[in-house]
């Protein structure tokens, strides 16, 4: 299983449009691709955000990353131009316990 996570610091975007932007469209429409079969939305303080997508196949991360971040990495910079700093990153799910 692997993890696409985004992490995002507002610099002058503000928090209120910025969480309902991401949990009323961006993160709805993202799990509608089908790519991620698990997506947790989690914040630090109140500048710090991290999204977290779970996909169970490298293949399904593959298909996201190429038919459709393209698209929603444009429309996040329409909603918050210069306003934000994202970093990406993706990990390997090694063990996890319950």
């Amino acid at each position: 299983m692997l993890v696409y996570e985004v992490t995002v610091c507002l610099q002058y975007a503000d928090e209120e449009a910025f969480r309902g932007f991401m949990t009323e469209a961006h993160i709805p429409d993202i799990v509608a691709t089908g790519c991620f079969d698990q997506v947790s939305f989690q914040r630090l303080g109140e500048k710090h955000f991290r999204t977290q997508y779970q996909a169970l196949h490298q293949e399904d991360l593959d298909r996201y990353l190429t038919q459709h971040a393209p698209q929603f990495r444009e429309d996040f910079l329409k909603h918050f131009p210069g306003e934000t700093e994202v970093e990406r990153q993706v990990w390997t799910i090694e063990q996890s316990w319950s």
